[in-house]
């Protein structure tokens, strides 16, 4: 561990110049006597006069005035990648890019025909954030439609009027859908032979048939903290197990 008595202003132009705390190679330890940190640098705590660092190097606590400057092999590691998106088609491409690991919808989308996310072949691995805009339909197919994906968020995203707002198909797996808001359709989450998905604080209320269906061979999912009201079923369950 390395300690390091360092002023709030080169803070904040340390701060300017990572954008965030990441693993970062490439800094000297400069001051009294100089020292170089040749592994990785992890930025640990920052509390104002003090930076806390860890480095591969070994443990140690500097007392003096020690400050970092970067040498000529400075890196700092990146971090996810946000892609902003305006449309189905858009938001699919988006999803469809493997360069993108956060999709950010910007905009509410409104009578869309057809599926509106349509199963993107890329779509593992990723966050599709709604980020509280609607995605609202003509009544029939699906709003969000995932077949064999996995690792996948799906987050604060308002569904209205489809045939099912979410739906999560064949052997999909290891999803979470979150905060998520699904009325007047006919299902409001269906998931169909698609275990180990996580279901939390989703709102489904005056959906047709469900507001949330596990069906057919849907194993191990995971449902905490969802509201279901004035559904004609509010969960429902068929040949599944745990």
């Amino acid at each position: 561990m390395v300690k390091l008595e360092i002023s709030w202003i080169f803070i904040v132009i340390l701060l300017a110049s990572l954008f965030s705390f990441a693993d970062i190679t490439g800094f000297a330890i400069k001051g009294g006597t100089e020292r170089t940190a040749t592994k990785n640098i992890e930025i640990l705590e920052i509390e104002e006069p003090e930076i806390i660092i860890e480095t591969e190097n070994r443990e140690s606590s500097i007392q003096d005035d020690y400050y970092l400057e970067p040498r000529g092999d400075f890196k700092a590691a990146e971090g996810p990648t946000i892609c902003k998106c305006n449309s189905c088609v858009n938001c699919t491409n988006k999803l469809n890019d493997s360069s993108c690991d956060i999709i950010q919808l910007d905009t509410d989308i409104n009578s869309m025909g057809g599926n509106c996310i349509n199963n993107p072949d890329d779509f593992n691995n990723k966050i599709f954030d709604c980020q509280d805009y609607n995605i609202n339909g003509t009544g029939s197919h699906w709003g969000i439609y995932l077949e064999s994906k996995e690792n996948n968020t799906i987050r604060n995203c308002n569904l209205t009027n489809w045939n099912s707002g979410i739906y999560v198909y064949a052997n999909s797996n290891n999803n979470t859908i979150t905060n998520n808001t699904a009325n007047s359709n006919d299902y409001g989450i269906y998931l169909y032979d698609s275990p180990n998905n996580n279901l939390i604080s989703n709102n489904l209320s005056l959906n047709k048939i469900s507001g949330i269906i596990i069906y057919n061979n849907s194993n191990n999912n995971t449902l905490t903290n969802n509201t279901a009201n004035s559904n004609n079923i509010g969960i429902y369950l068929q040949s599944n197990s745990n």
